[in-house]
């Protein structure tokens, strides 16, 4: 059912007109994994999150402006996520980061070479494989000199200085296939917390224009394509979050809006009007074993056929068949247990 739902909504795009007021909107959805991080599992979150004010936008360079290339993804990825998490370490370059590094990389993996755009996933996972160079190393100028959807080849010399501004992982905090909404709120204001400016993408409507008091208004009109920003900030007391968008200062409150709550679980035609979220994170889960073997008197088991030592040795009772409550643990935990008195073999099913 989610690969269905991220393969319509690919082909609800394609008719769609792809611009907003001069600007490229060039997002498109992250295919569904099951494998993918999600984030509130990461943490644990159950209970909601106490609702307190949160603006960084003083900690951020001033709004980028993507220009006439859909580099959306790129720019929020970039100018909002990995920006912040540099200022904060103290280790930001003097011209900022490479947002045409990163777009550049995400067309190289994403699987759709020929089209302009790419998916908030894929950066983020380029993010963790490659990095991002410094603005300075591959200028966004090598992207915008190119017709689209041509992009600049990223060197040796880019590749190198990209590596030391990696991420660790990345979460989804919202998709597409989402069944409700009632924790999202709770898991971006975790994020937010905990990791700091996140992504979203959401659905570009006719009305998509700060009123004057630079809060978005609920979507009304025609779709007009999808479009990847930043959320910097939250605010209870107004009921919003504060968006970063990539269309220059002169859009918004010097590039900023607010985005009233109601965007997260409003829904427009089937579809949520906020398609997906992301953010990155230091938290990993430890790798599941693929392959565990157990024998009776051994002081280790082998798992993935590596040693590991047990506080004692294993005893098998001749009596009662140890495989029986062993099994309906390990089932209920995706694994698959053979084995009989002399060996337990335990294996992660796919």
């Amino acid at each position: 059912m989610s690969f269905e739902i991220v393969y319509q909504l690919r082909r609800f795009f394609e008719n769609l007109p792809k611009e907003h007021n001069g600007y490229p909107l060039r997002y498109f959805p992250s295919p569904y994994d099951p494998r993918d991080y999600i984030y509130t599992n990461l943490i644990g979150a159950a209970a909601d999150e106490p609702a307190v004010s949160i603006d960084y936008r003083p900690n951020l360079p001033p709004v980028f402006d993507q220009e006439q290339r859909g580099s959306c993804v790129a720019c929020a990825s970039i100018w909002t996520i990995k920006a912040y998490e540099e200022i904060k370490q103290g280790d930001y370059p003097a011209d900022g980061l490479s947002a045409a590094f990163l777009y550049s990389l995400c067309k190289q993996n994403d699987g759709m070479p020929s089209e302009e755009g790419t998916q908030p996933k894929t950066a983020m996972k380029v993010l963790q494989k490659y990095g991002v160079c410094p603005e300075n190393t591959m200028p966004y100028s090598t992207l915008t000199d190119l017709p689209a959807p041509l992009v600049p080849n990223v060197s040796g010399k880019a590749l190198d200085a990209a590596a030391v501004f990696r991420i660790e992982t990345y979460a989804q905090l919202c998709s597409s296939y989402d069944l409700n909404r009632d924790q999202v709120l709770n898991a971006m204001r975790q994020a937010l917390k905990r990791e700091g400016p996140f992504m979203i993408a959401l659905l570009v409507y006719d009305n998509f224009e700060p009123d004057e008091n630079n809060f978005l208004p609920l979507p009304e009109g025609s779709v007009r394509g999808g479009h990847a920003v930043g959320i910097v900030g939250d605010l209870p007391n107004r009921g919003c979050l504060i968006l970063r968008n990539s269309w220059g200062a002169d859009w918004g409150d010097k590039g900023y809006a607010y985005l009233p709550y109601e965007w997260i679980s409003r829904m427009s035609n089937m579809r949520w009007c906020v398609l997906e979220a992301w953010t990155a994170t230091d938290i990993t889960l430890p790798k599941l074993a693929a392959h565990i073997e157990i024998t009776p008197g051994m002081k280790f088991m082998k798992v993935d056929g590596k040693r590991v030592a047990l506080n004692q040795p294993v005893i098998l009772s001749k009596v009662a068949n140890p495989l029986l409550p062993m099994k309906a643990i390990a089932e209920k935990m995706g694994y698959k247990v053979d084995g009989d008195a002399h060996k337990i073999i335990i294996s992660r099913l796919n």
